[in-house]
């Protein structure tokens, strides 16, 4: 562990670190980048009875700030909001060929499908562009046996693009806006070649069921019939019930599975940041998409300071700066570079629990000297401390929801992955699911149980937010990106949003009714078919829509990050040739969103 001298008068550091700012004792104050003036605080006498405990010298150079569990999260060092970080990876060249021939095989073996899903099974024995024939639930349907990057699912042919929707993307590329004479809508690949699919919200965003009527109207939520009610702010349609969730069965229970049959394996590496040096830490890629269509050698990476710790004690608990998990995004679907970090502050700043991102200038170097891969946007993930920071405890179930069973329409247990407490049973995810679709026939009971499993105030508060910036690849859209927190002191589950690379873009709903949400998110027809739920849904959308459009904030911060991070842009184009150019178009894109987004409010 950490090599101390236990006498009091030669207490300054571990290995051959001294008082310096990021290695050493530095500023001692248990408070995140403060400054204690030598004065002896608890992470020291933490950290020094551990080492002395476990009796493990630690590496040269490991500091208690930099590198101590024990030490407390310094925000401002690893997330800077007016500075674009350093961060080296130093690999031996053949752990670094081993990581590649791991991804080769990740690939070529990607999607070990669950034995209960009919779209693997109906292809079970057969070959690409084989006929099949598979039954969702409605009858037996004729398709044929397709792959993306994963294994053969039978794809019937009703879900197939026309030959318009596919000429709609000739010469764009993936996520570009299009066009067809049906629809406007966005150039994705699910499978069946690049085609022009529809926006996820297609109805007006300011469609309201109860525009130009009277308090006691009746009014049309969906397929439900409700009347207008007002609680001090708009007139809500009040409507019990949700709609039918038609065609969820085709949804993965989880809908991670089919890409990759396992997570890529860590590897060995030492890194450099900000002065500090950190030993045997673990480095893998990370996602889905963004992994399978990454360019070059600038791919999502995910760091766990302490992956080796059984295999090399002396790192045992290694921290950076009071991070376990780091997570790297290349924004290779953000041309902007911005959103991840943009959109973190916005939550933030309207309250919502959400994870510190700041941006990195990613080196790599594999025995010939660093070269340099790019700007990242660099996150903690969600666990610690995020979870003690916002809630003050850890203790609480925490949960990853990807899939079927994460639109809440009914519990599936395979669609929410333990991040921690893993013997738990899951109870309170299954009283949440139950509220939630609990008789309606008492309001106020109704509402009562469902606040009492789950926060659902914050929910409509972080989705007012979300549609004011507009983040589409999230509930609502797709039914992963976010994570569940079972609060110990309330017993409620909270939202906690995740992952927003695609965040700043019209392509996806913006509906600030909620009224066009279908069946499929009992979760959005709970909070926009209700009059005190709504009610705080539209007073904060309002609020958020003047704070940080109206006002100007968003955009101010655009040109601030825009001059932060041009030199960093100008030194990848070396490497990569339309780095500049994209970064300009990604920039012109998010403003043109942020100027439509002004007006649609006004």
């Amino acid at each position: 562990m950490r090599y101390w001298a236990l006498m009091l008068g030669t207490l300054l550091g571990c290995g051959s670190s001294e008082t310096d700012g990021s290695g050493g004792l530095g500023g001692t104050s248990t408070s995140s980048g403060g400054s204690g003036g030598g004065e002896l605080k608890e992470p020291q006498l933490l950290c020094a009875e551990q080492d002395a405990e476990l009796g493990l010298a630690r590496p040269d150079g490991w500091g208690v700030l930099s590198h101590c569990k024990f030490a407390p999260a310094d925000i401002e060092t690893v997330f800077p909001s007016n500075k674009v970080l350093a961060l080296t990876i130093v690999m031996e060249a053949d752990e670094y060929a081993a990581m590649q021939a791991d991804l080769t095989d990740l690939m070529g073996g990607a999607g070990e499908p669950p034995d209960e899903d009919p779209l693997f099974i109906a292809c079970e024995g057969l070959k690409l562009e084989a006929p099949c024939e598979v039954d969702l639930g409605g009858g037996a349907e004729s398709g044929v046996c397709n792959n993306s990057s994963g294994p053969l699912l039978c794809i019937p042919l009703s879900w197939f693009p026309s030959q318009e929707w596919q000429d709609a993307c000739e010469g764009l590329s993936f996520f570009d806006p299009c066009f067809t004479n049906e629809h406007e809508g966005l150039c994705e690949d699910q499978g069946l070649g690049l085609a022009c699919f529809p926006n996820l919200a297609p109805s007006p965003a300011n469609e309201d069921p109860c525009l130009n009527r009277q308090e006691g109207d009746s009014c049309q939520q969906g397929s439900k019939t409700g009347e207008c009610l007002s609680s001090n702010g708009p007139l809500i349609c009040q409507a019990d019930g949700f709609d039918d969730s038609a065609n969820l069965q085709s949804v993965p229970l989880d809908e991670a599975v089919p890409f990759w049959s396992r997570e890529p394996a860590y590897f060995h590496a030492e890194i450099l940041f900000e002065g500090a040096r950190y030993e045997n830490v673990g480095i893998r890629y990370k996602g889905n998409s963004g992994l399978a269509s990454a360019v070059g050698e600038k791919k999502p990476l995910r760091l766990k300071m302490d992956e080796w710790e059984d295999e090399h004690p002396e790192i045992t608990d290694q921290r950076l700066f009071g991070f376990q998990h780091l997570s790297f995004s290349p924004n290779q679907t953000d041309p902007s570079n911005l959103r991840q970090v943009l959109a973190t502050e916005v939550f933030r700043r309207q309250g919502v629990p959400t994870f510190y991102a700041s941006f990195v200038e990613v080196s790599l170097d594999t025995g010939d000297g660093p070269r340099l891969l790019g700007v990242y946007a660099m996150s903690e993930v969600p666990d610690n401390p995020l979870l003690e920071r916002e809630f003050g405890s850890d203790d609480g179930n925490f949960y990853k929801a990807d899939g079927r069973g994460a639109h809440f329409v009914t519990f599936e247990e395979e669609s929410f992955h333990r991040q921690n407490n893993e013997s738990a049973p899951m109870t309170e995810l299954q009283d949440f699911i139950s509220a939630l679709h609990a008789s309606q026939a008492d309001r106020n009971a109704w509402r009562a149980g469902l606040r009492a499993t789950f926060d659902i105030d914050a929910f409509a508060e972080f989705y007012a937010v979300n549609q004011v910036i507009g983040n589409w690849d999230t509930y609502g859209g797709y039914a992963h990106n976010f994570y569940l927190y079972t609060d110990p002191e309330s017993s409620q589950i909270v939202f906690v949003p995740w992952d927003f690379d695609l965040a700043f873009d019209a392509s996806g709903p913006s509906d600030r009714t909620l009224s066009s949400f279908n069946g499929q998110w009992p979760l959005l027809q709970a909070v926009a078919r209700d009059v005190d739920f709504g009610t705080l849904f539209r007073n904060k959308l309002q609020a958020v829509a003047v704070g940080e459009l109206e006002e100007g904030r968003l955009t101010a911060r655009v040109d601030e990050l825009e001059t932060l991070l041009t030199e960093a842009i100008e030194r990848e184009n070396q490497v990569r040739p339309d780095a500049t150019s994209s970064f300009q178009a990604g920039l012109a894109s998010l403003r043109a969103h942020l100027q439509s987004q002004q007006e649609s409010f006004e």
